[in-house]
């Protein structure tokens, strides 16, 4: 690929999901050699940017509560947010089609690759021929395709379920893992070095990532509380990315005070960007990632998923289980506590990491250099 190929990344914040998708396409774009364009909806000005912005704050906020609340409210979040049937694949086109002013100052004739189908759609209704849509998580639904693009899957079962939902075998791919450059070229690398901290049984180094609506305080307070006894007797080290979430990095390292663990660091950041892009940083330092079923799950390295925020979460804990490269998803603080004092007794980590160096000798984590591939790969016509 030339220096002069060039090609536009869209996303948007719904979460970080997305952004990190976006992210892990923007590092594949400069391994090619690419100029790359970003282009954010939400952050055009326009009347179309601020309903999509309001739009996200009701999907962070509904995330918040339904963490907070539980039960009803959680079974309730739950099942809209894996119900994204035909008619908001149609409703998603709709609001393309009424936004389209959000795409006029880009070049038609360049490939767009999409980090959320809204992004994909908005270009498809724009007039763009050349569009990849990164199709996130495990759980596929309508939601998450756009006709008119090339509908890239991280997974067999979700490719499976893209087909079934109508579409065409030719708009569809499996890809892999949407992972940024640096962390898929050295997971190798990586696991070795982790490997042999477990053998010289240095403190185990577990990273917290907040996701990006903040909705897991009170579960993270319990599970500190728990590994407390091990935190001061320096067999763990904590880390927590709190992202752009200021107020709860406040309260968090209030409690990590209360609770004596003097050496944990907590960590936040100016905007939802840097928030992803320091979590990527940090992994490669770490031992564990600590986080919920979010695309963090298709992540090169060891990681304890905890409790979801969204039924569409779920599976994406199952399949990271099946892989071999992190946990079930553990519902209570109790369960993951567990799983870090048996990891603290020499059982089970080791597994975790062979299963992350096996994924990434099959070029498991490389989805995001396919999808830049595939987008750059016929530059005289339609994907």
């Amino acid at each position: 690929m030339s220096s002069r190929d060039r090609l536009i990344v869209g996303f948007m914040r719904m979460g970080y999901g997305h952004i990190r998708m976006g992210r892990s396409a923007i590092t594949w774009s400069e391994r090619a050699g690419a100029e790359v364009l970003l282009h954010d909806p939400l952050s055009t000005g326009s009347f179309a940017s601020a309903a999509l912005k309001s739009m996200e704050r009701i999907y962070s906020e509904c995330s918040r509560l339904s963490a907070a609340i539980g039960g009803p409210a959680e079974r309730v979040w739950g099942l809209i947010t894996r119900s994204g049937g035909a008619s908001s694949q149609t409703a998603s086109r709709a609001l393309a089609r009424a936004a389209r002013r959000v795409m006029d100052a880009l070049p038609r004739d360049l490939p767009l690759i999409g980090a959320h189908p809204w992004n994909s759609h908005l270009a498809v209704e724009s007039g763009f021929d050349r569009v990849v849509n990164l199709v996130p998580d495990a759980h596929p639904q309508a939601f998450c395709v756009v006709p008119g693009a090339l509908n890239l899957c991280q997974t067999e079962q979700t490719y499976a379920g893209v087909l079934k939902l109508g579409v065409a075998p030719e708009r569809a791919a499996i890809a892999g893992h949407w992972v940024p450059a640096e962390l898929a070229e050295n997971a190798e690398a990586d696991s070795q070095a982790r490997l042999e901290r477990l053998r010289r049984r240095a403190p185990l180094r577990l990273l917290f990532s907040i996701g990006g609506a903040g909705a897991q305080a009170a579960y993270l307070k319990d599970l500190f509380s728990r590994l407390a006894p091990a935190a001061k007797e320096d067999r763990l080290r904590l880390v927590v990315n709190a992202g752009d979430h200021h107020g709860l990095a406040e309260d968090l390292e209030r409690h990590l005070k209360e609770l004596g663990i003097k050496d944990a660091r907590v960590v936040t950041a100016a905007d939802s960007f840097e928030a992803v892009a320091a979590t990527d940083r940090l992994i490669r330092d770490s031992d564990v990632l600590v986080t919920k079923p979010s695309e963090l799950a298709f992540f090169p390295i060891p990681k304890l998923h905890i409790r979801r925020i969204g039924d569409h979460e779920a599976p994406s804990a199952v399949y990271s289980a099946r892989l071999g490269d992190g946990t079930a998803e553990r519902r209570e603080p109790a369960e993951a506590a567990a799983d870090v004092e048996r990891w603290l007794a020499g059982d089970g980590l080791a597994g975790l990491n062979e299963g992350v160096r096996a994924a990434a000798a099959r070029g498991v984590y490389s989805g995001s250099k396919v999808a830049v591939e595939r987008a750059l790969s016929d530059p005289g016509g339609r994907i």
